[in-house]
């Protein structure tokens, strides 16, 4: 049976091989200690091959982690620019807007900025 790397998996292998702390990793993503400790060994079990070596004191990346660390970093850059593109506003072009003077000068100007951050790919003039 084929199983899949899940995104939450890897992010919590990286952090762990990025902090070489179970405790530490834990807080960078939000989870508990235990936690992170079961999605390792859900990893684990999916690769089928241990990913760090543990001591009392320390934790350090086995070969195979390192090699799992390198697509692990690939896919979760992939994933997040996927999601980022994907999740932008549609909205793009040009908006012109006619306005009295006393609007233009005073108003307008307070309006845009906020807008303009929600919708990166319009411009107004």
């Amino acid at each position: 049976m084929k199983r899949d790397l899940e995104m939450d998996l890897l992010r919590s292998f990286v952090a762990v091989a990025a902090h070489r702390n179970f405790t530490r990793a834990a807080e960078a993503v939000g989870r508990t200690q235990s936690a992170v400790s079961l999605q390792i060994k859900r990893l684990e079990d999916i690769v089928e091959k241990r990913l760090f070596e543990r001591s009392r004191q320390s934790v350090s990346i086995t070969q195979t982690g390192e090699a799992l660390l390198v697509y692990a970093n690939r896919i979760l850059a992939a994933n997040d620019a996927a999601l980022s593109h994907l999740q932008r506003p549609e909205a793009a072009g040009l908006v012109r807007i006619g306005a009295p003077d006393d609007y233009a000068t005073f108003l307008i100007p307070l309006s845009c900025p906020p807008w303009q951050r929600s919708t990166r790919d319009c411009s107004s003039r």
